[in-house]
């Protein structure tokens, strides 16, 4: 356990940097076997402020880990990155995930990116979700 701290502190510290070493370091530890360490990565890729077609599409992936957090991380940092091209990934995350958090994270991402395709998700999940509640509030006689 305390091994795991130690390391996610450094792949903190890493997402300070941008250069093309540090980079690489983090996607290859967004594969590692530890699921903190998957979701400090994909949280410091975002703080490098760098994206590309590997990293988005590696921070995609994240989005199907089996790990809560690391789906919600990857969330946060396509969010962060604006990565227009994962909307349709994180709007199927917002609406299927059993997790709130990832939900959550999934929303903020989708706010985070904006643009038409999000904002259209956005606005239709909550006009279903509205309705969803007016009809569990009717009662039948």
């Amino acid at each position: 356990r305390e091994g795991t701290t130690r390391v996610s502190s450094g792949v903190v510290f890493l997402g300070k940097f941008s250069s093309p070493a540090v980079i690489d370091a983090l996607l290859k530890l967004l594969d590692d076997v530890d699921p903190n360490i998957r979701a400090v990565a994909a949280i410091s890729l975002a703080r490098t402020e760098v994206t590309n077609a590997k990293i988005s599409e590696k921070l995609i992936r994240s989005l199907k880990d089996p790990d809560r957090l690391v789906r919600e991380s990857g969330c946060l940092a396509l969010g962060h990155l604006k990565v227009e091209k994962a909307v349709s990934h994180i709007v199927a995350l917002w609406r299927n995930d059993a997790i709130s958090h990832v939900r959550g994270a999934a929303e903020v991402a989708l706010t985070n990116i904006g643009g038409a395709e999000a904002e259209k998700a956005i606005h239709m999940t909550k006009v279903l979700s509205d309705e969803m509640k007016v009809l569990g509030k009717a009662r039948t006689f």
